[in-house]
């Protein structure tokens, strides 16, 4: 490492070089490990026209057993 003019250690620039570049492993870091959640998440994403579907035969199924305990009770 280069010395400051008294020869007493690095200098601020090779420090200030030194933090720059933990910090961008660092957040390279971070962004691939975000990058990936985004990806899983978008395997696991429902597709709107599934969840309508779901939702309309739930409904469906739900009326269905209602009216049939209805009819018992009468």
């Amino acid at each position: 490492m280069a010395e400051n003019g008294n020869g007493k250690g690095p200098t601020w620039k090779w420090l200030a070089g030194i933090l720059v570049g933990i910090l961008i492993v660092v957040g390279g870091y971070f962004l691939g490990d975000v990058r990936s959640e985004v990806r899983s998440l978008s395997e696991r994403k429902l597709d709107k026209e599934t969840y309508y579907n779901d939702i309309k035969d739930i409904k469906t199924d739900l009326k269905a057993l209602l009216n049939m305990h209805m009819k018992d009770k009468e």
